[in-house]
């Protein structure tokens, strides 16, 4: 059992299909099933939900994952770079790792951390720009990659690729509006 919680970049992949059916054709022997948890606003210290989400089973309980694809780093980036933000964003990623443990009663759940995708420069002077977005958002991808390597997780980089892409055509080519993917 799958589930993948964080931010927009993992409730978008509600739109589309491509992962889970990648991840099925690779693994079919597993007969792993998918649940997406992933909110536009979450951050890896708060996931606000309605009054009444849990009000007859909580769904994430019920699930009950074994694996969690993490989806962190893109909003907690607004926060700032500084070394206090920073530190603050990997206590917050561990203890976040933590709490899923005690609330799953699972000592043995498994985490992947995925960083976040780089901004893609739209070209509207409306929009924030990409090279300042970037600076910030490769920051966080750099510390998702340390919590990784030294608490021993998989980690996928999003950051880099996606950068490369976006710079190599820029303009809406990826996203709706710099930020969230379109396929």
């Amino acid at each position: 059992r799958v589930a993948l919680v964080g931010n927009s970049t993992a409730e978008r992949m509600n739109l589309f299909g491509n992962f889970e059916t990648r991840f099925q054709i690779r693994f079919a022997e597993k007969r792993a099933r998918f649940r997406n948890f992933g909110w536009p606003g979450d951050a890896v210290s708060i996931q606000q939900r309605p009054g009444n989400y849990t009000e007859i089973d909580d769904p994430f309980l019920e699930f009950a994952p074994n694996l969690l694809i993490c989806f962190f780093g893109f909003n907690e980036s607004f926060n700032g770079i500084g070394d206090e933000q920073i530190s603050q964003f990997v206590r917050d990623y561990r203890d976040f790792i933590q709490q899923q443990r005690k609330r799953l009663d699972d000592s043995a759940l498994r985490f992947a951390l995925v960083s976040p995708i780089a901004f893609e420069s739209t070209e509207n002077r409306l929009h924030p720009d990409a090279e300042i977005a970037n600076q910030r958002l490769r920051v966080y991808a750099n510390a998702v990659a340390q919590i990784a390597e030294e608490d021993g997780y998989p980690f996928v980089d999003l950051f880099t690729p996606t950068l490369a892409t976006f710079n190599s055509e820029p303009g809406a080519q990826y996203t709706i509006n710099g930020v969230h993917a379109n396929a």
